[in-house]
């Protein structure tokens, strides 16, 4: 929504698509296996992705691009949340093509 590159991101993924790795490819990454009982320090060769969502995550995020993405969120909050900000947009965009014209 909010964030750059880099930043963290969501993802729904349902049930039955989360193991079809050939319609659905994923960025492989360590975070992408199962936590317990511990194959992500293994190191193994191969990838054995954690089931749903959880194996699609490839990184951790920088504490940095959070901390600005989370002051922005906040920021949004306090304007009224996402419907106050689109119904301002309209209203700038309005406002500029009736200068426009």
């Amino acid at each position: 929504l909010n964030a750059g590159a880099g930043c963290l991101g969501a993802i729904f993924v349902h049930s039955r698509h989360a193991a079809d790795d050939g319609a659905y490819p994923r960025l492989t990454g360590w975070w992408g296996v199962p936590h317990a009982p511990g194959p992500r320090f293994e190191m193994r060769h191969g990838f054995d992705a954690a089931p749903g969502a959880a194996g699609f995550a490839c990184s951790n995020v920088n504490p940095l691009m959070v901390a600005c993405l989370l002051a922005s969120l906040r920021t949004l909050r306090d304007a009224g949340g996402i419907q106050a900000a689109r119904r301002k947009s309209r209203l700038l965009t309005g406002y500029l093509e009736l200068l426009l014209h």
